[in-house]
C-alpha cells in the first residue's frame, strides 16, 4: 500500500510540475498583456485594461502564465517545493503518519496539473478543478502538520489563490465585473479563507507565506492599473500577517 501511494505521489508531483513548465512557457499565440496595452508602466507593473470585463478571465491566467517577475518567483518556488517534497518521500521510509496525506496531496496535485490548461477552452471546468484541488491541497497541509512539510502549506497556499481568481473570474464573466471588480473578489475571499485555514495550521507557516507573495505579486502587478486592486492585495496581506504573528505569539 506505501509503495502504491509513493508512486502515486511521485507521478502526481511530475504532472505537476512538467505540466506547469510547459504551460508556463509555451509560446503565446497572440501578444503579452503588456504589448496588447500598449503601455509601459513601471518594471514589474501591466497596465491590464482592467475596466475591460472581458480581461476578467485574464486574472487567474497570471500565476500560471506569469508575466513579472515576481510572479515568475512564486510559480518556480511552487514548482521547486512540489519537487523537492517527491524527491525526499521517495527516499524516505514510509510511516504511517506521513502517509496520511497521500489521497489528498495526490488529488490536488493531478488537479494543478489539469486545471490551469483548461483556464482558457473551459474555464468553468478549471475553476471547479481547481477550487477541487485547492480544497485537496489545504486537507493534506492540515494532515501534515508538525511533519516538517512546509511544501504542502506552500502548495495549499497557491492553490487557494489560483482557485478563488478562477473562480472569481468566473463569477466576473457571468455578472459583468469589470476585471478590477473582479480581482478584487479574487483577493478578499482568499484572505479570509487563508485567515482561518492558518489558525488551524497554527505554526505552521508555508501556506499564509504563499498566499502572501501572492497578494504582493498582484498588488505589483495591478498598482498602475487598478488601484482598488492594490489595495484589496494589501489589505489581504495585512490580514494574512496578523494572523501569522497571533499563531506565532
Amino acid at each position: 500500500m506505501f509503495g502504491l501511494a509513493r508512486i502515486v505521489q511521485l507521478v502526481a508531483a511530475a504532472a505537476f510540475v512538467v505540466g506547469g513548465l510547459v504551460l508556463a512557457f509555451r509560446p503565446r499565440p497572440v501578444p503579452r498583456l503588456s504589448q496588447l496595452d500598449g503601455i509601459d508602466g513601471p518594471l514589474f507593473s501591466l497596465s491590464l485594461g482592467f475596466d475591460d470585463p472581458s480581461r476578467a478571465l485574464l486574472i487567474p491566467q497570471l500565476y500560471v502564465r506569469p508575466e513579472n517577475p515576481v510572479m515568475w518567483a512564486l510559480l518556480l518556488a511552487v514548482f521547486a517545493a512540489v519537487a523537492g517534497d517527491a524527491i525526499a518521500r521517495s527516499g524516505a521510509a514510509p510511516k504511517a503518519r506521513h502517509m496520511r496525506a497521500w489521497p489528498y496531496l495526490s488529488i490536488a496535485l493531478l488537479a494543478g496539473a489539469v486545471g490551469p490548461w483548461l483556464l482558457k477552452p473551459v474555464p468553468m471546468a478549471a475553476a471547479g478543478l481547481l477550487l477541487v484541488g485547492a480544497v485537496a491541497a489545504t486537507g493534506a497541509a492540515i494532515r501534515t502538520t508538525g511533519q516538517r512539510r512546509g511544501a504542502i502549506g506552500f502548495l495549499a497556499g497557491w492553490m487557494t489563490g489560483v482557485a478563488s481568481a478562477a473562480v472569481a473570474a468566473e463569477l466576473g464573466r457571468y455578472g459583468g465585473f469589470s476585471a478590477g471588480q473582479t480581482a478584487v473578489l479574487a483577493i478578499l475571499p482568499a484572505a479570509i479563507i487563508g485567515m482561518a485555514v492558518q489558525v488551524r495550521l497554527a505554526r505552521s507557516f508555508a501556506y499564509s507565506a504563499a498566499l502572501i507573495w501572492a497578494f504582493c505579486a498582484l498588488a505589483i502587478t495591478t498598482m498602475a492599473s487598478a488601484p482598488a486592486t492594490a489595495l484589496a492585495a494589501t489589505l489581504g496581506i495585512a490580514a494574512m500577517t496578523a494572523v501569522l504573528i497571533r499563531a506565532a505569539s
